[in-house]
């Protein structure tokens, strides 16, 4: 695979200072959440709340809400899942993954939080953020998942995680059950 496009991987923002971070459309790439599934429009931002309540909990996705609001982030997100739509196997989507970190500044080392809005969508793409966090030893990556899943799937068939890859599971989701 020739990598032409790369996966927009931004330094900061107004909570994240000195952070790297990497973001895919909210709702669209979340198939463990439940108490906050809300979705931005892809073209026009309009929002769809499609929350189900946990312990008479629910809530608007914070994130899907600034892909509402600015249109610069929503087509930045939808940039990325985009591209790693059109790979076709793992291993592509482990090359634009290390072509796109290697072309930012965090390459250097530093911290990467892996998705401020979106989730590991299916375990291809999980795998391959796995694997490309190898290529980067100096590099702490880490992410807030309710895709617990494949985080689970991963760890059994390879025996564990990553040794500079950190996960929080975010309970609200559908596979609360297995956090533990």
């Amino acid at each position: 695979m020739r990598i032409i496009n790369l996966l927009k991987i931004a330094f900061e923002n107004a909570k994240l200072k000195g952070i790297w971070h990497f973001s895919l459309p909210c709702g669209w790439t979340c198939p463990g959440a439940l108490n906050c599934l809300s979705k931005a429009d892809r073209e026009t931002g309009k929002m769809t709340d499609n929350q189900t309540p946990v312990d008479g909990v629910s809530y608007r996705c914070y994130s899907a809400s600034m892909e509402s609001t600015y249109p610069s982030v929503r087509k930045s997100r939808w940039h990325n899942f985009d591209l790693l739509k059109e790979c076709k196997s793992t291993a592509e989507k482990v090359e634009l993954i290390v072509a796109s970190i290697k072309a930012s500044g965090v390459r250097r080392g530093g911290t990467l939080r892996v998705h401020i809005g979106g989730d590991f969508y299916n375990q291809s793409y999980f795998n391959a953020w796995m694997r490309a966090a190898s290529f980067f030893p100096q590099i702490v990556f880490y992410a807030y998942t309710k895709s617990v899943h494949f985080l689970l799937e991963y760890m059994t068939a390879s025996g564990g995680l990553p040794k500079n890859f950190v996960f929080t599971c975010s309970k609200g989701g559908k596979f609360d059950s297995l956090i533990a």
